[in-house]
């Protein structure tokens, strides 16, 4: 699990990133970002390819406190409001519950399901409301 978030971290340095930490101190927990969706994704979600991807990363002992819904938050805002984006896709794991709660949290539609490099997945879309 380490390396596959080194590898995430390393591909968000260059995109609309950001990193999270606790209030109570500055010690980082995760990152999230908008990406356009990556070549992995897109050859599973084929939906998603001309998306701009909403990716979190929070390490396991940080579950469960609120960073996640509060970085979400403000991050599509900023995608919604700051970047003017009409779309924003997401993906998950079929066995990752956390994460489409999360994702339904936002206000994330669900879309397709296919077959994931390890699991199956499901793809994601929030639209931005009309009147904003």
């Amino acid at each position: 699990m380490r390396r596959e978030t080194d590898r995430l971290v390393r591909s968000w340095l260059n995109q609309n990133a950001w990193v999270i930490r606790r209030r109570d101190d500055v010690r980082l927990i995760g990152m999230a970002a908008l990406t356009p969706v990556s070549a992995a994704t897109a050859q599973y979600q084929p939906g998603l390819v001309d998306g701009i991807e909403f990716v979190i990363a929070l390490g396991e002992p940080d579950w469960g406190w609120g960073a996640a819904i509060e970085a979400g938050q403000a991050v599509m805002t900023y995608g919604f409001d700051g970047m003017n984006l009409s779309r924003i896709v997401a993906v998950a794991d079929l066995p990752n519950t956390r994460s489409h709660l999360l994702l339904k949290r936002l206000d994330f539609e669900p879309r397709q399901e296919s077959d994931g490099p390890k699991y199956r997945m499901r793809g994601y879309e929030a639209l931005r409301r009309s009147g904003t």
